[in-house]
């Protein structure tokens, strides 16, 4: 289990190809949770479509810029074996964590490209 951790900002632009290839994740079973930082755009409601659909759970909070709202998610996540962190504008190759979780269990090929 992966739990991924998303701090947004007002990303709406950029979320929904991020969310689009989280979801698209092959080879690993993940959770998602989200927080943002005072968002004024429409991403608060685009999170709150994916949480009612069950995709994603999120929770917003004053803005605390990207590190800091990152430490506040890693304090709030669910304990998990591994996770993972992505910014908003991200978008991910669909075996990223796959390729991840076999390099830290040592079953990854050491000759493979590095991670995307």
């Amino acid at each position: 289990m992966v739990q991924v951790l998303m701090s947004t900002y007002n990303g709406m632009q950029y979320i929904r190809e991020q969310l689009q290839s989280i979801y698209a994740q092959q080879g690993v079973d993940l959770s998602l949770l989200v927080r943002d930082d005072g968002s004024t755009d429409g991403t608060l409601q685009l999170l709150d479509e994916e949480q009612q659909a069950g995709r994603l759970s999120w929770y917003s909070g004053k803005n605390l810029g990207p590190a800091f709202s990152f430490w506040d998610l890693l304090h709030n996540a669910p304990e998990a074996p591994y996770y993972a962190f992505c910014d908003q504008d991200d978008v991910w190759d669909a075996d990223k964590l796959a390729v991840a979780v076999a390099a830290m269990e040592g079953d990854g090929d050491k000759s493979a490209p590095a991670i995307k």
